[in-house]
């Protein structure tokens, strides 16, 4: 997440295309916000993470979940969805987050 620019500011069609796509897969990634993870540690795929690695996740996730739903409102993020196999992409990613 960390360094990635906005979907705005990438600089043709292609490059917002390519970056909404690697922002969608990002957000794949499955955090428990329910759970309160003040000292513990928990595993994410990659093994365990520290409480404060977790909430800094969760943030950055936070964050990038907003960009996409801001980005889809605007008038050239409703472009994005003429890309091929994006709806079935957006769709994935919604349902690995809510289900």
């Amino acid at each position: 997440f960390k360094g990635l620019p906005m979907l705005g500011e990438a600089n043709n069609p292609s490059e917002q295309t390519e970056l909404f796509r690697y922002k969608l897969q990002l957000c794949k990634i499955v955090f428990d916000f329910d759970k309160n993870e003040e000292n513990s540690t928990s595993t994410l795929q990659n093994g365990p993470h520290s409480s404060t690695e977790l909430l800094y996740g969760k943030e950055l996730k936070r964050k990038t979940l907003l960009e996409l739903v801001e980005y889809v409102n605007s008038e050239r993020g409703q472009k994005i969805f003429a890309a091929v196999n994006m709806m079935e992409e957006v769709i994935d990613m919604v349902s690995i987050n809510i289900f």
